[in-house]
């Protein structure tokens, strides 16, 4: 990643202008997903160093509907935090680039110093969730039957689990 490519990415407001597919559960999730707590809202506001945030992902996405806003509402405490947004279908190179499990597994975020040294990645989605998944697969489980399991998880635990996920890599990088 190089600034030149980095300007070829979506502002959030621009992918937002333009997400045909659950637009009212983006919409929805972007509004409901704003009282971030105190002490995390903090660290991120307090981060004293520029970053630029690549955002992998698309509008069809289920996971992406879910944490994307969340994620979105924590970054832009920060003006200092500049996010760009590539649509996977898109930018194939840029998708292989950040596989999960040998897979094109979205939403990713790689966030990377303001000169392109990466520094962190996160996605496709939390832990706890990634976890859902994983077990749900290795039963073999269909989309069908685990994508209301992975829901589930989403009601019980969003947006706190993702938001401390995200608040770990900010004290990593304050380090």
């Amino acid at each position: 990643m190089n600034l030149e490519n980095f300007e070829q990415g979506l502002s959030w407001e621009s992918f937002f202008s333009r997400i045909q597919m659950h637009r009212n559960q983006w919409r929805e999730n972007l509004t409901k997903d704003i009282n971030i707590p105190d002490g995390l809202a903090q660290i991120i506001q307090h981060y004293p160093h520029h970053l630029k945030v690549v955002g992998i992902f698309a509008d069809w996405c289920g996971d992406a509907v879910q944490e994307v806003p969340a994620i979105i509402n924590l970054l832009q405490l920060n003006p200092q935090i500049e996010v760009r947004i590539f649509i996977r279908d898109d930018h194939p190179d840029l998708m292989d680039q950040y596989l999960t499990n040998g897979g094109k597994a979205i939403p990713k975020f790689v966030i990377f110093s303001d000169q392109f040294d990466e520094l962190a990645q996160w996605g496709p989605r939390p832990a706890g969730a990634q976890a859902v998944l994983q077990h749900e697969k290795s039963t073999g489980a269909t989309v069908k039957e685990y994508w209301p399991k992975i829901q589930a998880w989403y009601l019980e635990n969003h947006p706190l689990a993702l938001w401390q996920e995200w608040a770990e890599i900010f004290r990593m990088l304050t380090r």
